[in-house]
C-alpha cells in the first residue's frame, strides 16, 4: 500500500502546485459595476429559484436565491458584459448588458435536451450532442418511483441493450446485468459500477470461495446453498440524481480494464445552491406473494406401481394408488399424520376420505418491504450539502427469510476560494438478513417442497403457522419428520427453521474531489483555458456469514456451523488536465490528459466446523472436526490517457482518446498495452436551423473503439490449494486437513506467464433525430463487437501434469441493433400523455475455441450443462436427448419405448432474440400514472425442476396415468404406441428404420417418466429445454400530488404525494416452472438453469412522500 499512498500525495502535490501557480498570476484588481435583475419562467413568468448566472469568459458568478427571482452581480468593466443564465431542464441564455443596469431574463424549456450535460467516462461531463456513440441517462425519480430496493432490477426495460435477470424473488438476491451481450467467454461480463466517481464493487458472493461454497461445492458454479446478494444492493436508489449508461467500447475505453463490459455510473444527489432547505419524507409498504409456481398433481399418493406406500417406508416416488380411493383409519396412530394411518377404501370403509394437500399453499406467506427515507439538502454561492438516511426492511415470501439494509449519506460541496472547489460524498450502509437453502440440495426448500407427495402434510395441520410448531417438522426424540421418514430430503419446515444461513455487511464508500479552474493563467495566451481535478475514493467491506446445519439434516447428519469473514478493498484516484481553446470563431478544441490509479485488495477467510457434540448449540467450539480456509489477492492497475475534441460551429464534432494500463494481473516484462477510440457526431439540423421545419434536432455518429480486460488473479502461475475431492452428486466433498493431517495439490489450471490481455473492437454507427419539437424522437444504434485472445482455461495433454492450462485461444462475434423511440402523442396545460420505447436485438456466435476445442463448460451438472459452442450463440443448453434417425424421428426399443441417445447435444442459447420495454406516463393536474411492459423473445431454460419432479411423479403432467394418449416430453403417444420408428439392421450392417407398431408395456405411464422422459435419472435433458420468453407488466405506479392549497394551508409543506405500486402484475410465459426471470447459480455467466430455484414475485404497495 506505500508505493499507492506516495503515488497519490504526488498527484496532490502537482495539483496544489498548479493551484498555486495559477493563483499567482490570477492576482490583479479588477474594477466592477453591479448589475441587478430577475430570472423567470419564459412560459410561466414564474421566478426560477437556483439559475445560475455567470459572467461570459469569466469565473464570476451568482445564483438566484430570492423567491421572487431576483438577483445581483458585480461585472467587471473590462469583460465582455454578457451574462449566460442557466438552469438545468431550461435553454442557456445569453444577455449584453453594457449599459443596462436591471435586467430581466426569462429562460425557455430545453425540450429538445440540445444543451444535455451527461457525466461520461471518469467523470469527465460532456454535452450530449457531442458524443460519437450512444448513452442512455435515466432520472433517480425513474428509478425510486417503483421502490426497488435493488436498482439494478430498477433499470430493467428503461434501457436499450441492456439485459437484467434477477436470480429469485429472495429478499436481497443478486440481479445479473449485461450491456451489449457478451463480451468475455469465462470471465467477467457484467459492467463497472462508478459512484460519484468511485469505482465499486458489485461481487456476487458466489464468486467468492465463500463460508457456504467451502461446505457445499465450488464458486462460480454455485448449484446448491443459498441466493446469494450483489453488492449493488448496498446504493440507496433513493439516494441516486441520475444514472448514465456507457454501452460501447467507444463510451468506457477511458474507464480501461474496470469497464471493458461497460458501465453504469451513477450521480447522487447534491443540495441545490439556491439558499433554501429542502426536506424529504417518504414511506412505503410493498406487499410481495409468489407470482409463479409449477404445476402440481392431486390425484396419486406416495408409492410405486399404483400401491400406496407409506412415510415410514421411505418411498420417495409419487405413482401409489389413487387418493380417492383412500381412507384414514384413526384407530391406528399414525406419527406423521395426526388423521391416522392412511389405508385402501376396503380396510378401513368407515374412515374419512383422503384429500390432497396442497403443501406450497400451506408454505407461502405474504411478504413485503417497509421503508423508510429521509433527506435534508440545502446550499447557497459558497456550497451545498445533502444528508440521507434510509431504512429498508424486507421479508421474504419463504418463511424467516429477511433482508434489511440502513444506509446514511453525506454530500457536500464548498468554493475554497473562486477558482477551487472541493466535493466530498461518504456513505455508509450496514445489510444483511436470513436466507433459505435451494437447488441441488438436500436441504433446500424447493427440492423438499416439489417432491413431497399430496398425500403428505409438511405443516402437519398448521398451515403456514408451522413455522411456530416443532412437532409440525420434528419428533420428540429430535429427528426430523418428513415424507420420507426421518429425512432424506428435509422437511422445507425444517430447513427454514432449523438451517439458517445469517450474513451482515458494514460498507463506507467516500470520495474526494478538487476542482480547480483559474481564470487566467501563464500559459493562457499560448494554450487557452486550463482546469484540473484531482479526485481520490475507497469503497471498502466486510461480511461476516455464519450457515449452520442442525443435527439430523439431510446435508450434513451430525450437524455443522459454517464461519465466514468477506473483506474488499477498492481505492481509486484520478487526475485530470484539461485545456480548452478557442482556435478560431468557429472552431474549439479541448484535450484532457489524466491518469488513473486502481487497487484492490480482498480476503476470504473461514472455517467449517462439522459434528456437533450439543443439539442446538451452533457456536463453532461445538464441533469436532475443523476445515479452515482462506483466499486473498491483490490487483493493480496504472492508466494514463489523453481525450481530445474538436468542434466545428457546434454542429461538427470529432472526437479521440487513448489509455496506456498496465496491470499486475499481466506478465511483468509485457504488461503495458494500450487502446482507444475514435468518434465522430455530425449535428446537421444546424444547417438548417433558421428554417422552419419538422426535423428539431438530427444528428449522424459513428465510432471506433478497443478496450481491453486484464487475466485473473493467479493465471500467471500455479497456486497451491488445499487438497478437495468432490463431484456432481456428493453433497459434501472429502477435504483437507483430514484426520488432522493437511493436504495441499496444485491447482488444475496450468499457469502461463505468457498471457495477453483480452482484446475488444467495435464499430458503432447512429442516428439521432428529433421531429416537432420533441413530440417525436428517434435513436437507432447499430454496432457489431469483435472479441480476440480470450483467456480459456483449455483441456491439455494429461501427460502435463495438469487437465487445464490458461491460454490466449478464443474468438467470439457480438452485434445488433438498438432502438430508442419517444412520444408525446398528447400535451396541453392539463394533460401530458408520453411513451417511450426501447427495444434490442442481440447476435452472438462464438466463432473459435482453442485447436481442438468444440465447448467449453460454463455451469451445470455432470448431465446437464451451459456451455459455449463453437459456431453458435454463447450459452448453449447441452445435455442428452431423444435418439433420432437421420430424418429426425424419435427412435423406438423393441420395448416399444423411446430412446435415450447419451450423446450430448445442444438444445439453444439462454440469449434471447430480442428484448422490448415500453414506459407509458400519463398525467392529469397532480394525478400521474406511469407503467413499464417488459417483452423478452426467446432464450432458452433448462427447467430441470419439471425433469425432477416427473420422475416422482408429482407433475402434474404425469396425472395422466394408464395408457398414454397424446404428447409428453416431446413424445407422441397414439393409442399406447409411440410414434417412432425402429431402427434394423441387416447382416452387411446397414441400417434402415420402420415405423414402429409396438405397444407400450403395462405400467407404460410409470416406466416411461421413470426410465426414460426425466432428466433426474435417465439424464435427458431435450424435453425439458423450454422458452423462458415472456410478457409482463413490470411496473406501475399512480401518483397524486395534492392541490397547493391543501399543502398551503399546512404552512411548512411544500407538496405531498401519495402513491400505488406494482411490480409483476401480469405475467405471459410458456415456461411451465416458476418465473423464467431466474438463475440457479446466481449472477454469473452460466445462466439458464433451473432446478428448484426459489420462485419470483408479484408485489403491491403503498407509500407517501412529503417535501418541507
Amino acid at each position: 500500500m506505500k508505493p499507492l499512498f506516495r503515488v497519490l500525495g504526488r498527484c496532490a502535490a502537482v495539483l496544489s502546485a498548479i493551484a498555486l501557480i495559477g493563483s499567482a498570476a490570477s492576482l490583479y484588481a479588477q474594477d466592477v459595476r453591479r448589475v441587478t435583475g430577475k430570472v423567470l419562467d419564459a412560459e410561466t413568468k414564474e421566478p426560477l429559484l437556483g439559475a445560475v448566472i455567470k459572467v461570459k469568459g469569466t469565473k464570476v458568478g451568482t445564483v438566484v436565491r430570492r423567491s421572487d427571482g431576483e438577483f445581483s452581480i458585480d461585472v467587471p468593466t473590462n469583460s465582455s458584459q454578457i451574462l449566460v443564465v442557466s438552469l438545468v431542464g431550461k435553454v442557456t441564455e445569453e444577455v449584453n448588458v453594457a449599459g443596462r443596469d436591471n435586467v430581466t431574463i426569462y429562460l425557455k424549456n430545453d425540450v429538445l435536451e440540445l444543451q444535455k450535460v451527461v457525466v461520461t467516462a471518469v467523470g469527465i461531463e460532456r454535452e450530449k450532442r457531442s458524443l460519437g456513440y450512444a448513452t442512455q441517462e435515466i432520472s433517480g425519480t425513474s428509478i425510486s418511483q417503483n421502490r426497488e430496493q435493488n436498482l439494478v432490477n430498477a433499470l430493467v426495460g428503461k434501457v436499450a441493450g441492456v439485459q437484467i435477470n434477477s436470480s429469485s424473488g429472495s429478499p436481497g438476491s443478486a440481479s445479473y446485468i449485461r450491456l451489449r451481450g457478451i463480451n468475455s467467454i469465462t470471465f467477467n461480463n457484467q459492467p463497472a459500477f462508478v459512484v460519484d466517481g468511485v469505482l465499486i464493487d458489485n461481487s456476487d458472493y458466489a464468486a467468492f470461495t465463500n463460508a457456504s461454497n467451502a461446505a457445499e461445492g465450488s464458486a462460480g458454479n454455485a448449484v446448491a446453498n443459498v441466493d446469494q446478494v450483489s453488492r449493488i444492493l448496498d446504493i440507496n436508489p433513493d439516494d441516486i440524481e441520475s444514472i448514465n449508461v456507457l454501452k460501447g467500447a467507444a463510451a468506457t475505453s477511458l474507464y480501461g480494464l474496470a469497464a471493458s463490459a461497460g458501465a453504469i455510473v451513477i450521480t447522487t444527489k447534491k443540495g441545490r445552491r439556491d439558499g433554501t432547505v429542502n426536506v424529504q419524507y417518504s414511506y412505503n409498504t410493498t406487499f410481495d406473494q409468489v407470482n409463479k409456481l409449477p404445476e402440481l398433481q392431486m390425484k396419486y399418493s406416495q408409492g410405486l406401481n399404483g400401491r400406496y406406500q407409506g412415510p415410514q417406508t421411505g418411498q420417495s416416488a409419487s405413482w401409489g394408488a389413487l387418493i380417492d380411493t383412500l381412507r384414514y383409519d384413526p384407530t391406528t396412530p399414525n406419527p406423521w399424520d395426526k388423521n391416522g394411518t392412511i389405508k385402501g377404501v376396503s380396510d378401513a370403509p368407515n374412515g374419512k376420505p383422503v384429500t390432497p394437500y396442497d403443501n406450497p399453499k400451506n408454505f407461502f406467506v405474504t411478504g413485503g418491504t417497509t421503508t423508510h427515507s429521509l433527506s435534508i439538502s440545502s446550499g447557497s454561492s459558497w456550497g451545498s450539502y445533502y444528508f440521507g438516511i434510509t431504512d429498508a426492511r424486507t421479508t421474504g415470501v419463504i418463511p424467516l427469510t429477511d433482508f434489511q439494509r440502513t444506509s446514511l449519506r453525506l454530500n457536500g460541496d464548498v468554493n475554497l476560494r473562486s477558482d477551487l472547489k472541493l466535493n466530498a460524498s461518504a456513505q455508509y450502509a450496514r445489510s444483511g438478513g436470513r436466507r433459505v437453502q435451494k437447488g441441488s440440495n438436500l436441504s433446500g426448500v424447493m427440492l423438499g417442497l416439489l417432491r413431497t407427495p399430496p398425500t403428505f402434510d409438511n405443516s402437519n395441520g398448521y398451515g403456514t403457522d408451522a413455522v411456530n410448531h416443532p412437532d409440525a417438522y420434528s419428533f420428540p426424540d429430535g429427528r426430523q419428520r418428513t415424507y420420507r421418514g426421518y429425512g432424506v430430503y428435509d422437511n422445507p419446515f425444517w430447513t427454514v427453521t432449523q438451517n439458517a444461513y445469517t450474513d451482515a455487511t458494514d460498507r463506507f464508500i467516500g470520495s474526494a474531489q478538487l476542482d480547480y479552474y483559474p481564470e487566467s493563467w501563464f500559459g493562457q495566451d499560448a494554450i487557452g483555458d486550463f482546469s484540473a481535478t484531482f479526485r481520490v475514493g475507497m469503497d471498502q467491506y466486510a461480511t461476516q456469514e455464519k450457515n449452520i446445519i442442525a443435527i439430523n439434516s439431510a446435508t450434513a447428519p451430525a450437524g455443522r456451523v459454517v464461519l465466514g469473514d468477506v473483506r474488499n478493498r477498492n481505492i481509486n484516484a484520478d487526475l485530470l488536465l484539461t485545456f480548452k481553446r478557442e482556435v478560431t470563431s468557429d472552431i474549439q478544441a479541448r484535450l484532457t490528459l489524466g491518469a488513473q490509479i486502481f487497487h484492490n485488495d480482498f480476503l476470504t477467510a473461514g472455517v467449517v466446523g462439522d459434528q456437533l457434540t450439543v443439539p442446538k448449540f451452533y457456536d463453532i467450539s461445538n464441533a469436532v472436526s475443523y476445515t479452515p480456509y482462506a483466499s486473498n489477492g491483490t490487483l493493480r492497475r496504472l492508466g494514463t490517457f489523453f481525450d481530445a475534441q474538436l468542434s466545428f460551429r457546434e454542429m461538427l464534432y470529432l472526437n479521440g482518446s487513448y489509455r496506456v494500463e498496465r496491470s499486475t494481473t499481466l506478465p511483468k516484462d509485457n504488461n503495458a498495452f494500450g487502446y482507444g477510440n475514435i468518434s465522430a457526431s455530425f449535428v446537421f439540423s444546424e444547417l438548417f436551423k433558421e428554417e422552419e421545419s419538422f426535423l428539431s434536432f438530427g444528428k449522424l455518429r459513428v465510432s471506433y473503439a478497443t478496450v481491453g480486460s486484464d487475466a485473473p488473479l493467479y493465471a500467471l502461475t500455479t497456486p497451491f490449494t488445499r487438497a478437495t475431492i468432490s463431484d456432481g452428486w456428493v453433497g459434501t466433498p472429502i477435504q483437507w486437513p483430514l484426520n488432522g493431517v493437511p493436504g495441499f495439490i496444485q491447482a488444475a489450471t496450468l499457469g502461463n506467464n505468457s498471457l495477453r490481455p483480452e482484446k475488444r473492437e467495435e464499430i458503432e454507427a447512429g442516428i439521432e433525430l428529433k421531429f416537432f419539437e420533441n413530440r417525436i424522437g428517434l435513436d437507432v444504434t447499430w454496432y457489431q463487437t469483435r472479441n480476440v485472445d480470450q483467456i480459456l482455461q483449455v483441456p491439455i495433454s494429461s501427460t502435463t501434469g495438469f487437465p487445464f492450462q490458461f491460454l490466449n485461444a478464443g474468438t467470439m462475434k457480438n452485434s445488433g441493433v438498438e432502438a430508442v423511440l419517444h412520444l408525446v402523442p398528447y400535451r396541453d396545460e392539463d394533460w401530458n400523455i408520453g411513451l417511450d420505447v426501447n427495444f434490442s436485438t442481440f447476435n452472438n456466435t462464438v466463432e473459435s475455441l482453442a485447436p481442438g476445442i468444440q465447448t467449453i463448460f460454463l455451469a451445470g451438472f455432470v448431465g446437464t450443462s451451459v456451455r459455449a459452442d463453437t459456431g453458435k450463440p454463447y450459452g448453449q443448453i447441452y445435455g442428452p436427448g431423444w435418439k433420432r434417425d437421420p430424418q429426425g424421428r424419435i427412435v423406438v426399443d423393441a420395448n416399444g419405448l423411446p430412446i435415450v441417445d447419451p450423446n450430448e447435444r445442444g438444445w439453444g442459447s439462454f440469449l434471447p432474440d430480442w428484448i422490448l420495454g415500453g414506459n407509458l406516463t400519463i398525467s392529469y393536474g397532480g394525478l400521474s400514472l406511469s407503467a413499464v411492459l417488459d417483452w423478452k423473445q426467446g432464450g432458452k431454460m433448462w427447467n430441470g425442476t419439471r425433469g425432477a419432479i416427473v420422475f416422482f411423479g408429482t407433475a402434474k403432467e404425469t396425472e395422466s396415468r394408464g395408457a398414454l394418449n397424446g404428447t409428453f416430453a416431446g413424445v407422441t403417444i397414439r393409442n399406447g404406441v409411440v410414434e417412432g420408428v425402429v431402427e434394423q439392421v441387416d447382416d452387411q450392417g446397414n441400417v434402415t428404420y420402420v415405423p414402429n407398431t409396438t405397444p407400450l408395456p403395462n405400467g407404460a405411464d410409470q416406466t416411461f417418466w421413470r426410465t426414460r422422459a426425466n432428466s433426474f435419472s435417465a439424464n435427458n435433458t431435450e424435453p425439458f429445454v423450454e422458452d423462458a420468453g415472456w410478457i409482463r407488466l413490470r411496473e406501475v405506479t399512480l401518483s397524486y400530488r395534492l392541490p397547493g392549497a391543501v399543502t398551503n394551508a399546512l404552512g411548512f409543506v411544500k407538496g405531498i404525494d401519495i402513491f400505488l405500486t406494482g411490480r409483476n402484475l401480469f405475467l405471459s410465459t410458456k415456461y411451465t416452472g416458476v418465473d423464467p426471470e431466474t438463475s440457479l447459480v446466481g449472477a454469473v455467466n452460466g445462466q439458464g438453469i433451473d432446478y428448484f430455484n426459489n420462485p419470483g414475485i408479484r408485489s403491491y404497495g403503498f407509500g407517501i412522500r412529503a417535501n418541507f
